[in-house]
């Protein structure tokens, strides 16, 4: 009897376990990092090579030479939730090489920008790159620069990509500069310290650096 009565219940049992079973789904939640606030970038100038110029003021004729652009540029990105444009303001340092020009002692000129503008840096990637996704982006800033003796407007804009790893925004940064020509005036050393206005044509040059996530 009990014999019988432990069979019924193994019975009961399974029955319960097949009939009542119950379809469960189970939600994974990963966030691999935390959005950041903001973003901080820096990029290496690797050379431009624009023809840059000036007037003899003893010949009365103008002088024409390519010179040569490197630079070094920091700048800071802003990290709205859910936007694809960004606001960027950029610290830039460019030297021109204006030693073709022959004018005295004038090798370099050392120039400074602070320029404020957008980069359209979208939120998903825009293809992947093996298992590292890729985004375009493109910025385009203005402000002031300071060149020789002079205060002028500077304008700059970049195209390219950036390439990350899947759990980390931070990423390497490949980018095409181009910026506008510029004019500025230079004292020279001399005794009377003649003032030449000289010229640096368009310059377009490759820019890499890397995007840092704080």
């Amino acid at each position: 009897m009990r014999k019988t009565g432990f069979i019924l219940i193994l019975i009961l049992f399974f029955s319960l376990s097949i009939f009542g079973y119950e379809e469960i789904h189970i939600k994974i939640m990963e966030v691999p990092y935390r959005e950041p606030h903001s973003f901080l970038g820096t990029s290496f100038n690797l050379g431009g090579r624009p023809m840059c110029s000036y007037s003899n003021a003893l010949t009365l004729e103008d002088v024409e030479e390519p010179g040569a652009v490197k630079g070094f540029a920091l700048w800071v990105m802003s990290a709205r939730s859910n936007q694809n444009i960004q606001y960027t303001t950029v610290l830039n340092y460019r030297g021109v090489d204006l030693s073709g020009l022959k004018i005295g002692d004038l090798e370099t000129v050392h120039g400074f920008d602070i320029m404020i503008g957008g980069r359209f840096y979208p939120i998903y990637p825009t293809f992947g790159l093996s298992k590292m996704p890729v985004r375009l982006t493109l910025s385009a800033v203005g402000g002031i620069g300071f060149y020789g003796d002079s205060m002028i407007f500077s304008t700059a804009v970049t195209k390219g990509f950036v390439i990350s790893s899947k759990d980390n925004p931070s990423g390497l940064t490949v980018e095409i500069s181009y910026v506008p020509g510029i004019k500025f005036d230079y004292t020279t050393d001399y005794v009377y310290g003649e003032t030449i206005p000289i010229k640096v044509g368009d310059t377009v040059s490759l820019q890499v650096g890397f995007l840092f996530a704080p």
